[in-house]
């Protein structure tokens, strides 16, 4: 646990260096570079997290984790085009 809460934290603090700090292209890149590397830290630390709570089914509890990850990235792709994808009738 000591390493996912400052794992979450920097990932948080780089996407709020994001707003005021990309306003330049090698800015905005440098700072999208940054925070998928803080981002990736945080999924390996809470799969291990769970896998050592998960007691006998820990092949379950990874997949269940990666599934979680993989659902958050789906979600997370698809949600910016609904305002704008039009409704056919």
């Amino acid at each position: 646990m000591a390493t996912a809460v400052p794992a979450a934290a920097a990932t948080a603090l780089v996407l709020l260096l994001l707003i005021p700090l990309s306003t330049g292209p090698v800015a905005a890149v440098l700072l999208v570079l940054l925070m998928a590397l803080t981002g990736f830290t945080v999924n390996p630390v809470v799969t291990s997290l769970a896998v050592r709570a998960a007691g006998d089914a820990p092949t379950l509890t990874s997949g269940l984790t990666t599934s979680a990850y993989d659902t958050g990235t789906a979600a997370g792709s698809a949600s910016p085009a609904w305002p704008w994808t039009p409704h056919s009738a």
